[in-house]
């Protein structure tokens, strides 16, 4: 296939279609939301089959976009991802920040991200725990509530008392990424809740029989991978460690029930609660990941919200 650059000629490009064929070993685009993320997705087309593509999601809950790019590896360095970042933007139609996911599994996204002038917004250590290993089930046996908390699957748990329990963790938490909507919440907890798996996921409750920390098992979600978000309801919880340790040992007791043999732990070290429990965790493999920060393309947004042609879906 022949492309001397990202504006050749051969390459177009345009919205995605359902029926183009992806070129052999890129990773087909994630399909269409119904749910309350505006999403849109530029395929890079060359010879009838898509090269590359991009996808912007709006965050509904905080004023940001998500930007993903992915390239065909026999194509890469030619500008076509470039492109593909500048272009999407073009169907956005407010400036906002746009971040991006760098895995250190992926170690060409990195400067590419630099390329596009993006900073690290937050660093995501990421480990990986086999729940059913040795290591994993001495660590989970170690774990002990402080006196007056219990611990319980999250099925038991009244629907709004979880939900509740998760807007107030949610509201702190993504303050790094823009000023969140309270409004919005119920919606996104909606979307977020459909990955989660309700018996393998852990709640802890104080005395009074408050929420005080979450274990959120969502299986299979990401590329086949299953992650774990454990985190106190309130950001200077009392006890945090403690309490964050023994809700995900519970979490992990359940997955190992089940067979599970990897599970990712996610957080980000500018919380407080997390570099201290990750320290605790027993050695295994982990996929670091940066979230990086573009600031809006004013140019780009001002001239796809004065074009007559609406964005395309």
């Amino acid at each position: 296939m022949e492309i001397a650059s990202a504006s050749g000629p051969a390459l177009q490009v345009r919205a995605l279609r359902a029926d183009d064929p992806v070129a052999e070993g890129l990773r087909p685009p994630p399909p269409g939301r119904d749910g309350p993320r505006w999403q849109r997705t530029l395929a890079a087309v060359a010879e009838g089959q898509v090269v590359g593509y991009a996808t912007l999601v709006l965050s509904p809950a905080t004023d940001s976009y998500f930007c993903d790019v992915s390239v065909s590896l026999a194509l890469r360095r030619r500008g076509i991802g470039t492109r593909l970042f500048t272009e999407v933007q073009r169907v956005a139609d407010r400036p906002l920040p746009v971040l991006g996911r760098v895995m250190s599994s992926q170690p060409l996204r990195r400067p590419f991200a630099e390329h596009l002038g993006g900073s690290v917004l937050m660093h995501c250590p990421t480990p990986a725990l086999d729940p059913t290993s040795a290591a994993c089930r001495h660590w989970t046996a170690a774990q002990r509530l402080p006196e007056g908390y219990v611990t319980a699957p999250m099925v038991d748990v009244p629907a709004e008392e979880v939900r509740a329990a998760w807007s107030s963790y949610f509201t702190w938490a993504h303050q790094p990424f823009g000023v969140v909507r309270p409004e919005a919440l119920p919606t996104v907890w909606d979307d977020y809740r459909g990955g989660v798996d309700a018996t393998l996921s852990s709640l802890c409750r104080d005395a009074d029989g408050a929420i005080v920390a979450l274990s959120l098992v969502s299986p299979e979600v990401w590329d086949g991978r299953t992650f774990i978000v454990a985190e106190t309801v309130d950001r200077d919880q009392p006890l945090g460690l403690a309490l964050l340790q023994a809700t995900l040992a519970a979490s992990l007791r359940a997955l190992a029930d089940r067979g599970f043999e990897r599970v990712e732990i996610e957080g980000h070290s500018s919380d407080a609660h997390i570099p201290p429990l990750f320290e605790t965790l027993p050695a295994g493999s982990h996929d670091p990941m940066d979230l990086y920060l573009f600031a809006p393309d004013r140019d780009a947004v001002s001239s796809s919200s004065t074009s007559k042609q609406p964005p395309q879906p």
